[in-house]
C-alpha cells in the first residue's frame, strides 16, 4: 500500500451497473440534501 500509487483518501470503489441504476432511484426519492461525488455520468445527472 505505501509503494502503490494509491493513498488511503483515493479509495476505489468499482460498481456494476445494475448496483449504479439502483443507487440513482434510491436517491431520486431520498428527501434530503446530500452530496455524492462521482465521475459517473449516469448516477451524476440523476
Amino acid at each position: 500500500m505505501l509503494l502503490g500509487q494509491e493513498t488511503p483518501e483515493q479509495g476505489t470503489i468499482y460498481l456494476d451497473l445494475a448496483s449504479i441504476q439502483v443507487m440513482g432511484r434510491a436517491l431520486i426519492h431520498f428527501t434530503v440534501a446530500i452530496i455524492v461525488v462521482s465521475r459517473d455520468r449516469f448516477l451524476s445527472t440523476k
